[in-house]
């Protein structure tokens, strides 16, 4: 029969003997858990029994509570006492438990012949009980009568952490192998945060579940300090297409995602035939669309409609339908916002504007501010933006140049609204790692020399004067191809084709398209080239410095200028001076000293944007709001 241990405090007889009220409760070895109120008094104490680094890097969690590191040391010290115990061979597993948890009918026979398939497994934990706070499935999945069990593997790792420690078993390898590591360091995890003690590969969940936690126990582990309540926040987007935005959406739902505190869904008004981003979405994030792709695709013509030349008759005409849409749209969201009951609605482009004009969220709401030309759209029609804006306890810019934009807007329109800056954030390992993972049908591609522009195919991106820049280039000799990366409006790319044509640049200048990976391509660019007149950031300046590719960029408003540091980390040039962009461009492709010089800069220039960093700024905005409660 297997050997567990159960923790629990001298304290707290009564929860011990509901435990044993078990028949299998006999093969537990009571171990007497390690007391808060033994330590509490003593200066410093936290500090000299935990390492709260990375909690802090990898959870955001700014406080941990003594009762927390107690509980997490009880664990410990079971595993040392699994760790010595002669009786065992090496292969053996020890069951855990803490005393607030049920064990499930037959627990002996089951856990025994989970033993005996698993000793041959990488599994060095087996997760017994889940509390199902972000896939509800383990709310269920409790294993009722005499059946087998078998393991679960999961690909995000993330869903072994922070949903429950109260019974797993753990082998007696691995129990050695980290009293002998933490003879040397201290404890810098708490109990349920399994994968940063132990690599996800070597973790399985036994479904069904061997037990539960009952509603209403209350566990000493969390010392009234970790959340019974998630946090719901909600972020609102168009729809996901491949962009700087979305990209940048993406990683703040990774963010989120791996936060314990919270539960964070996605809503997107369209949804399109294809989502070309959503294999990227955490998969405890729950999606939900607003307009089916019939509808939404419907919206889209009548946008474009309306924009047209079109008469008196057709405008009244298309114009109610889209009303139509607004309407069904409108009564959607009100209905979604009402069942859902969030805590933070995250209006992510303004494409919940509309709604806010009639409506509430019933929550507080965050705004993201990401390109210039909104800020001039809301003090040009103030009347109607003032409410609008009024709704949002918070304003995030995502350069200081726009902030600064923003406060005065505020100030402007005498708004008491709060004002945040964060930058765009960028997961620079993945995007080293993707960089090396070029599709075969690209190799060709890569292995000339180019040079190369990530950008959506929209007006103000300015294709057209890069090809002009571009063809200077060429006439002073340059012999690098012209690689243009995106999608966009069907009319900016039908221009960009002539314009390629008048220029006699087909052999040399190429659409690519809109790539899901575009890194390998900046990866192997001899320069990153971007000609926009306007910028909300210019995520993929960053994403092609990640790559170690110096960058030549118009300094527009906002983003290229904070991003280069004034022309530190990369060429700069005054916006539409095209003679400077072209002798500053051929001095780079041409200057083996100069481009390095830039290179060897690269790493110092992208630090303020890579994830982490931003990561910790974004959980400390929402302190500010009294959302997070670590």
């Amino acid at each position: 029969m297997f050997k567990g241990y159960v923790i629990n405090l001298d304290r707290s007889p009564e929860r011990l003997a509901k435990f044993n009220q078990h028949p299998d409760s006999i093969y537990f070895h009571r171990f007497s858990a390690i007391d808060k109120r033994e330590f509490e008094g003593i200066p410093n104490i936290k500090k000299l029994l935990f390492d709260d680094s990375v909690i802090k890097q990898k959870y955001a969690r700014t406080n941990v509570s003594l009762g927390e590191i107690c509980c997490t040391l009880s664990h410990i010290a079971c595993w040392k006492l699994a760790a010595e115990d002669n009786s065992l061979s090496d292969d053996d597993y020890v069951v855990i438990a803490e005393d607030d948890v049920s064990l499930v009918p037959h627990f002996g026979k089951l856990v025994s012949e989970l033993e005996i398939n698993m000793k041959e497994s990488a599994s060095n934990i087996i997760l017994l009980q889940k509390l199902g706070g972000r896939i509800d499935y383990w709310k269920t999945a409790i294993a009722s009568s005499n059946m087998s069990v078998s393991p679960i593997i999961f690909d995000n790792y993330h869903e072994y952490d922070n949903d429950g420690a109260s019974l797993y078993l753990i082998r007696k390898s691995f129990a050695k192998h980290m009293i002998n590591k933490l003879a040397r360091i201290k404890p810098f995890w708490l109990a349920d945060m399994f994968t940063s003690f132990c690599d996800g590969a070597n973790i399985t969940v036994a479904n069904p579940l061997l037990g539960y936690i009952e509603d209403g126990s209350e566990s000493y582990i969390w010392d009234g300090h970790f959340p019974v309540k998630r946090t719901k926040v909600v972020f609102v987007h168009l729809s996901l297409i491949i962009g700087g935005s979305e990209t940048v959406l993406i990683n703040y739902l990774k963010m989120l995602a791996g936060n314990p505190n919270y539960e964070v869904e996605l809503l997107l008004i369209n949804e399109a035939d294809q989502n070309l981003l959503k294999n990227l979405i955490p998969s405890n994030v729950k999606v939900s669309h607003i307009l089916s792709s019939i509808e939404s695709e419907f919206k889209t013509f009548l946008f474009w409609k309306l924009k047209d030349l079109i008469t008196d008759q057709e405008k009244h005409y298309f114009g109610s339908w889209d009303l139509g849409i607004k309407i069904r749209q409108n009564n959607r969201l009100l209905k979604f916002f009402i069942e859902n009951k969030f805590d933070l609605v995250i209006n992510f482009n303004e494409h919940l504007d509309d709604y806010l004009v009639h409506y509430d969220t019933g929550a507080k709401n965050i705004r993201w501010v990401h390109i210039k030309d909104d800020i001039d759209k809301y003090l040009a029609n103030s009347t109607y933006y003032r409410n609008i804006l009024a709704k949002h306890s918070a304003i995030i810019s995502i350069s200081n140049d726009m902030k600064l934009l923003v406060d005065n807007m505020l100030n402007e329109l005498a708004l008491p609204v709060k004002s945040e800056m964060l930058y765009n954030p960028l997961d620079d390992q993945k995007i080293l790692a993707l960089s090396k993972q070029a599709e075969d049908g690209d190799r060709a591609l890569l292995v000339q020399p180019f040079i190369l522009s990530v950008a959506r195919l929209f007006e103000y991106k300015n294709h057209l004067q890069m090809l002009d820049i571009y063809a200077k280039l060429k006439e002073k000799g340059i012999k690098e191809k012209l690689y243009i990366i995106g999608e966009g409006h069907g009319h900016v790319k039908t221009a960009i084709q002539e314009r390629i044509k008048q220029l006699h640049l087909e052999d040399d200048c190429i659409l690519l398209g809109a790539r899901n990976n575009p890194f390998p391509f900046m990866k192997a660019a001899k320069l990153f080239i971007h000609t926009s007149l306007i910028e909300g950031f210019g995520l993929v300046l960053v994403e092609s410095m990640i790559c170690s590719t110096p960058v030549i960029a118009f300094d527009c408003p906002t983003g290229p200028r904070e991003i280069l540091n004034n022309g530190e980390f990369g060429a700069l040039i005054p916006l539409k001076d095209e003679a400077l962009f072209v002798e500053k461009a051929y001095q780079l492709l041409t200057d083996e000293e100069k481009l390095n010089s830039y290179k060897d800069k690269l790493s110092e220039a992208i630090k303020p944007f890579t994830f982490n960093v931003i990561r910790e700024q974004f959980f400390e905005i929402l302190d500010k709001q009294g959302l997070h409660n670590a």
